[in-house]
């Protein structure tokens, strides 16, 4: 694992360099969000929609809140944090679900181009470290 500590500043431009957070691709067809089921009253959780409107539906659930997902270049896998809990991976059927990293303040994972890599923040002592891990989460 490779790490890096970026200005504060420089975040959002990372990110976007990246590829963005739920970016869906023409091969994916997906588009993947965060969003609080029960009417805003439930845990914020994962969700996956089709491009054209259809197949409005939730691929994770718990009591920790899903966040910042990022749906891999394949359209068949998506990145997320979970507050306070590290980065997990789960495929876009809800199946599958794997943490890959248990560090509490890890969050905004987001995939490289090509699948191989995810890149994801760590905040520590006021900074922001930038880490980039396998697919697999080595």
């Amino acid at each position: 694992m490779k790490k890096w500590t970026i200005p504060l500043g420089t975040l959002l431009v990372f990110v976007a360099l990246l590829g963005g957070a739920g970016r869906a691709t023409t091969a994916s067809l997906w588009i993947v969000f965060a969003a609080s089921p029960e009417n805003g009253n439930g845990t914020q959780q994962l969700f996956r929609v089709r491009a054209d409107g259809t197949g409005l539906r939730p691929i994770t659930s718990g009591v920790r809140v899903a966040t910042a997902p990022s749906l891999s270049p394949n359209g068949k896998t998506v990145v997320f944090s979970r507050l306070g809990s590290g980065v997990f991976v789960v495929n876009i059927d809800g199946s599958g679900l794997r943490r890959l990293t248990s560090g509490s303040a890890d969050a905004f994972p987001v995939w490289s181009p090509d699948g191989t890599h995810i890149a994801f923040l760590r905040s520590k002592s006021n900074e922001f470290h930038a880490y980039v891990m396998t697919a697999g989460g080595t």
